[in-house]
């Protein structure tokens, strides 16, 4: 869950607001609203792709230092950062598009089943992880693709909007990579998805301030069944998952950090924009290297080792700097 709600905060700082798409806004829900009916709200909206419910059921201070950030980005724009941050998405997005049959060692690299949570001693390996990589993939290309490549169309951002075509974007992206009939979220997902608005439903008939929910399901990495366990919290009069509630003020008070220091009055020259632009570089020295070594799985390995030494290496000097500044 955590890397889900990482890749949530890179969505919601890189992609095109939905004004692009003439969305019209739509009433947000009734505070009094019960557990149940909240968390049926989010499963159902999760279901048709529309992240919209979840924005509504944050709390509205959380919204409000959300769109703090995206003001913070409006009003201080590193050309020059945004162009190399683009650089390496594309380049990434590249890399993981391949097809299976040009990237055999990429889709029997050990490293990268870590990275994806999968199984590196099931027999399917290389199937699932393409399929996880191509989700990676269309996420990074839907970036990349966007009027939001361009950090002037900014003005345009508006996040609730954003949140209602991020994921039918990501869709369209994934079924060039895997096929027309393929699902973004997968089998599995719709259906822990389904169970959750099935209790949902049972709860607000028999029991609507019911907080706790669990579902079952199959997972196809380890083949046994897990429990997923939602406990739902009271927030400003909004029912939030306690997962999201520990974890994504983290994510924002770290976006608001980092933004305020790469978007200071004299960007290009703060340590903290020198930094990201390492960082940044590295990335894009590394991604050839990457390219021409995914036919084999150890060759793969190793260049990711060593991207990974240099990156570590870079944050530990930052850090080692920032302790003796």
């Amino acid at each position: 869950m955590g890397r889900y709600l990482a890749a949530l905060g890179l969505l919601l700082t890189l992609i095109v607001g939905a004004r692009f798409a003439g969305l019209a806004p739509q009433t947000l829900p009734d505070p009094a609203l019960t557990p149940a009916a909240a968390l049926l709200q989010v499963s159902e909206g999760t279901r048709k792709l529309d992240l919209r419910p979840w924005w509504d059921n944050l709390p509205p201070s959380w919204q409000a230092d959300i769109d703090d950030i995206v003001q913070a980005m409006r009003a201080h724009q590193d050309l020059e950062m945004w162009a190399l941050g683009m650089q390496a998405l594309g380049g990434a997005a590249e890399l993981l598009s391949l097809p299976a049959k040009d990237a055999p060692g990429l889709d029997q690299s050990v490293r990268i089943a870590e990275w994806l949570g999968v199984d590196a001693d099931q027999p399917t390996l290389p199937a699932q992880i393409l399929e996880q990589r191509w989700r990676v993939a269309a996420a990074l290309n839907t970036v990349v693709g966007s009027p939001f490549a361009d950090p002037t169309n900014l003005e345009y951002l508006d996040v609730r909007e954003l949140l209602g075509v991020i994921l039918p974007q990501v869709q369209i992206e994934f079924q060039k990579l895997a096929g027309p009939k393929t699902s973004l979220l997968g089998p599995v997902m719709e259906g822990a998805l389904a169970d959750f608005s099935q209790a949902a439903r049972a709860a607000q008939a028999a029991a609507p301030e019911q907080t706790d929910f669990s579902v079952d399901w199959l997972s196809p990495t380890y083949a046994t069944t897990v429990t997923t366990n939602v406990r739902l919290v009271n927030i400003e009069n909004r029912w939030v998952p306690d997962l999201v509630a520990e974890r994504l003020p983290e994510h924002i008070e770290g976006m608001q950090t980092q933004v305020a220091a790469w978007n200071s009055e004299a960007a290009g020259n703060t340590p903290e924009t020198d930094y990201l632009r390492q960082l940044l570089t590295i990335v894009i020295d590394h991604t050839p290297k990457l390219r021409a070594s995914v036919m084999d799985p150890t060759a793969f390995d190793l260049a990711l080792d060593a991207l990974v030494s240099d990156l570590t290496a870079a944050v530990v000097g930052h850090r080692m700097r920032k302790l003796f500044r």
